[in-house]
């Protein structure tokens, strides 16, 4: 009976939230993997069926399918994460205005999906506006002694505008492109948030199949962001196409575009532009000869991914797997040359009286860009340094000396194992193991400039690393406390191993 009154009253909410679909936020951001988790167990297990591997996830698309489940059908795991997701909605129906506090002992040097900061002590305000046309966010954050210098932020601000089942928006926000739950090849929050603009199809309605049944959800966003000014190529952009479609209800398949172009003194007209769609600028001369004759106007990746849902002797279980191709060198013209990939499979079981997602997950983001004219006795040959890198773009994919994709840069070689459980609404647990080779080839392009090249190290690292978080809700506060311990070891002669501690608390109070 208790339950029947809290899934009638939850329902009761969540119709009230979607109606007129005026919601506080436009859309689900990358900072809660708990919400993250339970969205993703309930299209595992066939009741939500939208896209759910790009981020941000517009919340009209959710509540348009999740308004049709019946929670009293539901077993206990799923009721659960039907309960979350109807509080976070709940929440989502208020204006969001609050401040937040997190204090650390270290910079986080990697951020995934879900955590709370990147620079160590820092304070943010937010407000936010939600009406029927049009939404609104400023975050301004104050950051103690930045790395880039930029003590005042209004990273995650935006505004956004919808016509029709389109978003337009411009402003400053993280994305998360690919099926990983540690890291991706192509988007991830690693990296500051880019200003620029970008349209988003607002909900995954399903393209229908003339006389057939079959149906299929899709939605696509691209986006048209600007780098820093204080790079090798000042005032670059980045162009950004993501698709994903859902053929069946337990198959999810996506592909990704992302493209460098233009900047100071560099060509930015329409026709640059209609060459880097063709995927037109690969030059397979010299660079210098390249250069010179204007053959290579942009530095692209492109890729795709799918993640797949199935149960085995009643255990659900979950693989996926996304591939990431830098664009074409001296070897290959291509759009697609040399490749990298991730793999995972995730799963849910209960232990400890809760519910709780594992993942295993394996990275590896060393590609072999060994130019064609080298033959294999040369020092040179088999060194990779070129995921990410590019000999005009030299910064490369990176932004405010952080990169784009994989949290651990290129030639890298991971294992993550992770833990996630919501135990009821208000407290959550996060758990990871993590086996890191950095750099595992032991080069790096720039190995004396800091400012370009491998962000993490220069030289081979191997790294294992435990992080620990709990989180509460408590009235109009959210907690946050953790921790991560990691142990790094070199083959570089002189180079001491090391071990490195760090603890955080984060809080969040709201002032509606």
């Amino acid at each position: 009976m208790k339950h029947s009154f809290k899934t009638a009253t939850l329902a009761a909410l969540t119709g009230l939230a979607f109606h007129g679909s005026v919601l506080a936020e436009p859309w689900i951001d990358t900072s809660n993997i708990y919400l993250r988790a339970d969205l993703q167990l309930l299209a595992d297990k066939g009741h939500l069926n939208i896209p759910l591997t790009t981020f941000p996830i517009m919340w009209a698309d959710v509540g348009r399918v999740f308004k049709q489940i019946q929670p009293e059908q539901l077993d206990e795991e799923s009721k659960n994460a039907y309960w979350h997701i109807a509080q976070h909605m709940r929440r989502a129906g208020r204006d969001q205005h609050y401040v937040e506090m997190n204090f650390a002992s270290n910079d986080r040097r990697y951020t995934s999906f879900g955590e709370e900061y990147r620079d160590d002590n820092n304070a943010q305000g937010t407000l936010t506006y939600m009406g029927e046309r049009l939404a609104a966010r400023l975050s301004v954050t104050v950051v103690n002694d930045p790395e880039d210098d930029e003590e005042a932020r209004i990273d995650d601000s935006y505004i956004a505008a919808f016509w029709g089942n389109w978003v337009f928006s411009a402003g400053a926000y993280s994305r998360w492109w690919g099926p990983g739950w540690d890291t991706n090849l192509a988007l991830t929050n690693n990296a500051r948030p880019m200003p620029g603009l970008a349209i988003t199809r607002k909900t995954s309605e399903p393209f229908k199949f003339p006389f057939t049944e079959w149906h299929i959800p899709w939605t696509a966003t691209t986006f048209m962001n600007q780098f820093e000014d204080d790079r090798h190529v000042p005032n670059t952009l980045l162009w950004g196409f993501r698709m994903t479609i859902k053929p069946m209800p337990n198959l999810e398949l996506g592909v990704t575009r992302l493209a460098q172009w233009a900047g100071d003194d560099r060509p930015s007209d329409l026709s640059t532009f209609w060459d880097v769609l063709k995927g037109d600028d690969n030059c397979v001369l010299s660079a210098a000869e390249c250069e010179k004759q204007g053959l290579e106007p942009g530095n692209q990746l492109a890729g795709a991914d799918l993640r797949y849902s199935n149960v085995l002797f009643d255990l659900p279980f979950s693989i996926y797997t996304q591939v990431i191709g830098e664009d074409g060198n001296s070897k290959n013209s291509g759009l697609i040359g040399q490749k990298v990939w991730t793999h995972g499979i995730d799963t849910q079981f209960r232990a400890l009286d809760h519910y709780w997602r594992a993942y295993l997950e394996y990275t590896d983001s060393y590609t072999d860009c060994t130019p064609a004219s080298l033959g294999e006795e040369d020092s040179r040959y088999g060194v990779g340094d070129c995921l990410y890198e590019h000999h005009i773009y030299r910064s490369g994919m990176r932004y405010e000396r952080r990169v784009l994709g994989n949290l651990y840069e290129n030639d890298a070689e991971t294992y993550v194992l992770g833990f996630i459980s919501q135990l009821n609404e208000l407290s959550s647990w996060e758990v990871k193991f993590r086996y890191l080779d950095l750099n595992y080839d032991n080069s790096d392009w720039y190995p004396n400039n800091p400012d370009l090249g491998n962000t993490l190290t220069k030289i081979n690292e191997e790294v294992l690393m435990v992080s620990v978080k709990y989180q509460l809700r408590q009235g109009h506060f959210k907690y946050t406390i953790g921790g991560d311990y990691s142990q790094s070891s070199f083959i570089e002669p002189g180079v001491d191993d090391s071990s490195k501690p760090n603890i955080y608390f984060n809080v969040e109070y709201n002032l509606k």
